[in-house]
């Protein structure tokens, strides 16, 4: 009935195995590439929180919530002036919060909302015992449903190959080969296969550009 109500979109209902091989492949790729993953913040061994969203169905969550990734269980926390199904305000500026995972484990985040709408993380910290500091303002937790996060996590996945692709394909004949050796060896590259039709095409590309080196291809059209 909310989801109707606030005309959510409609997402597929994933098995708890497939759930799980999902958030693996997630967990591996932003390891392996914080540079490309800035909006994916490891807070410990066993939590992720995400300040950024890019699949459709989340836009409208964007400057105004962030999730927290803590094993297979996901949550939500609304900033100040957020409201429920994407609505409210949250206006440009810093913020001082507080929030708290399934598990009791807590967290200060420093984050400013910039000119564009977006959140940045100028600071974060494990808090190790007792109430946080007055400064910082808890925010509630609210149950995500997984699977409706699948696609954004699904888009993550292919824009880190993508990435991956593109830096392949702009790197000089010189540099080529040793990033060929290594992407060849990338635990990330083989968790994240089959994680969806966009990652596995970028899969491709990427192997058949490895496979034919840029100057094998301007050499056959010649």
């Amino acid at each position: 009935m909310l989801r109707f109500l606030y005309r959510e979109a409609k997402f597929e209902r994933l098995s708890a195995d497939q759930m799980r091989s999902l958030l693996g492949a997630f967990s591996e790729m932003r390891d392996a590439n914080p540079q490309i993953c800035y909006w994916i913040h490891r807070l410990d061994a066993e939590r992720l929180l995400i300040t950024d969203f890019f699949h459709s169905s989340m836009l409208r969550y964007r400057g105004l919530e962030v999730v927290l990734i803590e094993n297979e269980t996901l949550s939500y926390y609304r900033l100040p002036g957020a409201k429920v199904g994407g609505t409210g305000h949250v206006p440009v500026g810093d913020y001082a919060v507080c929030i708290t995972s399934p598990a009791g484990a807590s967290f200060l985040l420093d984050i400013r909302k910039n000119h564009p709408g977006r959140f940045e993380v100028r600071a974060l910290a494990p808090l190790k015992a007792g109430a946080a500091p007055g400064a910082y303002v808890e925010l509630p937790r609210h149950v995500l449903e997984p699977s409706k996060f699948a696609d954004e996590i699904k888009t993550a996945i292919a824009g880190s190959v993508e990435w991956t692709y593109r830096r392949y394909r702009s790197a000089d004949s010189l540099q080529q080969p040793g990033l060929a050796e290594q992407l060849r060896s990338a635990p990330w590259l083989r968790a994240v296969q089959g994680a969806s039709p966009d990652t596995d095409t970028y899969l491709w590309m990427l192997n058949e550009s490895i496979n034919q080196p840029i100057q094998e291809t301007k050499e056959s059209l010649r």
